[in-house]
């Protein structure tokens, strides 16, 4: 097409493009009549007209030309009182940093052409509450594809960084959000998915304590870790003390007497000790104990004080096939952390 762009002394450039490149350039004819013809070749121009044309295909190809770093982030914003801390890792960061490369690096437009980027994992690029990857974006239609593909595909990033599971206790009142920084602010931020959790029941274990969460300091981590071994895998549930907790009302509530877990008793066979380690004092092995038969429960007695509690950890070692989830009856486990008296066994969930 022909694009005529500003006059000068009279004329006007006329600027010729052809898929978004520049292939020809000439003046127009004044209104006053000149002793040139109306296009007039560059060699016959006098010198400010090419100095003014010069400029012209300068502005031109500079308005059509793009340089500016692009960086797609996963942004965790913890509660006030984070009691249950959650960070990114490194195999976090691999994975959001692999999923938007994968999506982004090449994109196609409505014509069927390919817009090429070079979106590259990098483990320096993430924090323990960000995660980033970068590219060079040198095109405005490469950027306006852009924008549409993260407006399409936020979610999945945002979903890559909790495996699909949003509401994974280690989330408990957390924020997670995918944002994108671009030069001057030229990308609109991306929609995100909204966290629709509902509120965890307690699948009951037959018992009458209260399973309100903070009824006593104790609580443990929205995770558990996995260790395995050649036959059995070792399932650890690490245990906090929240310090500036209320004086529980619990009758000796600033004791933890045992650990009750809702397990399949089905699965009871499989269950092979658990593995108990205190913050203070010595690592000791237990035999599994359930409760009466139908109960679903798995247990062990601790008896720690806050100081033995606190980053103390209790570990299930279950024989292999099996596993927490298949023993816990899907991908949350519910544990309940009974305090001397019975009246109190506050619930929480973890998951793998």
């Amino acid at each position: 097409g022909m694009l005529r762009l500003d006059t000068y002394d009279g004329c006007s450039v006329i600027v010729t493009q052809k898929d978004s490149y520049i292939i020809g350039l000439s003046l127009s004819e004044p209104k006053a009549p000149r002793k040139f013809s109306p296009f007039t070749p560059l060699t016959q121009m006098r010198p400010n007209s090419l100095l003014f044309a010069a400029v012209v295909v300068g502005w031109f190809a500079g308005s059509h030309a793009l340089s500016c770093e692009v960086c797609v982030n996963a942004l965790l914003s913890p509660p006030d009182n984070d009691i249950r801390p959650y960070r990114f890792d490194g195999v976090t960061c691999s994975k959001f940093q692999s999923t938007v490369a994968r999506h982004l690096n090449t994109l196609t437009d409505d014509d069927g052409v390919e817009h090429q980027l070079a979106f590259t994992p990098d483990d320096t690029l993430c924090e323990p509450l960000k995660l980033s990857i970068c590219a060079d974006v040198s095109s405005s239609e490469t950027m306006g594809l852009l924008q549409k593909a993260l407006n399409a595909l936020a979610p999945i990033f945002q979903s890559s960084v909790a495996d699909g599971d949003l509401c994974h206790p280690k989330f408990d009142n957390y924020g997670l959000i995918v944002t994108v920084d671009s030069c001057d602010d030229s990308l609109d931020q991306p929609p995100n998915l909204a966290k629709a959790c509902s509120p965890l029941e307690s699948p009951g274990i037959n018992c009458t304590c209260d399973t309100t969460k903070f009824t006593t300091p104790f609580l443990i981590s929205g995770s558990y870790t996995e260790e395995p071994s050649e036959r059995t895998t070792l399932y650890c549930f690490d245990v906090l003390v929240d310090e500036a907790s209320p004086p529980s009302t619990c009758s000796g509530g600033d004791i933890l007497r045992k650990v009750e877990i809702y397990a399949d008793m089905t699965l009871k066979t499989y269950v092979k000790s658990f593995r108990i380690f205190p913050a203070v004092g010595a690592v000791t092995i237990a035999s599994p104990s359930w409760g009466p038969t139908g109960s679903n429960v798995l247990k062990t007695s601790l008896y720690w004080t806050k100081e033995q509690a606190n980053g103390a950890s209790f570990c299930v070692e279950v024989k292999k096939p099996v596993t927490m989830i298949d023993l816990c009856g899907g991908r949350r486990c519910f544990v309940y952390l009974t305090n001397p008296g019975f009246e109190c066994c506050p619930m929480y969930a973890a998951g793998p």
